[in-house]
């Protein structure tokens, strides 16, 4: 069986019945091999210590990927604690934004602005929450051909001035299947 790739929105990877398990296995393991990083990153450029009730935006625009084929991951992992303090109704959030260009052009939303961590309460400390994100995209030809470039925001926004947020990056990484 020959593994489908070239998907577009919408697409089933597979579709069958449960007697077809082993075929849905295999499949599985052929996507699993055919993983392949392009860049790692484990730095602390979009980390966030504490906002002290204001809003902070950390942006990290990665390296040039090429060897783009048919599509790609981007896997976010961090940690996110939130703090609502001084018995008022809090609720900070990080939202997450991910740009995207070909070389040479211009950057636009992959991922717009997406809600992906949210403290609430009165006067009470979240537990902190390991998180992680994973967004399949397809390359355009121009990416393809020329290389993509990936720009990524934190955005960390408290809605009281008494409010706390916290995001440490453990590593985004770029794949390619």
């Amino acid at each position: 069986m020959a593994l489908k790739t070239d998907f577009i929105d919408g697409d089933i990877l597979y579709a069958g019945t449960t007697s077809d398990l082993g075929k849905l296995n295999g499949i599985t393991n052929e996507i699993n091999t055919k993983l392949i990083p392009l860049q790692i990153y484990a730095g602390t450029d979009l980390d966030i210590a504490e906002t002290d009730g204001n809003t902070i935006t950390k942006t990290l625009e990665l390296d040039t990927i090429t060897g783009l084929e048919n599509y790609g991951i981007i896997n976010i992992n961090g940690y996110a604690k939130g703090n609502c303090g001084n018995n008022i109704a809090g609720y900070p959030v990080l939202n997450l934004k991910i740009e995207r260009k070909e070389v040479g052009g211009s950057y636009s939303d992959l991922i717009s602005s997406r809600e992906f961590f949210k403290a609430g309460g009165y006067d009470i400390a979240s537990a902190g929450v390991q998180n992680n994100f994973l967004y399949y995209f397809v390359p355009t030809a121009g990416e393809k051909a020329n290389g993509l470039v990936l720009k990524v925001s934190i955005i960390a926004t408290p809605t009281t001035e008494y409010d706390s947020i916290f995001w440490t990056t453990n590593q985004i990484v770029i794949q390619k299947i």
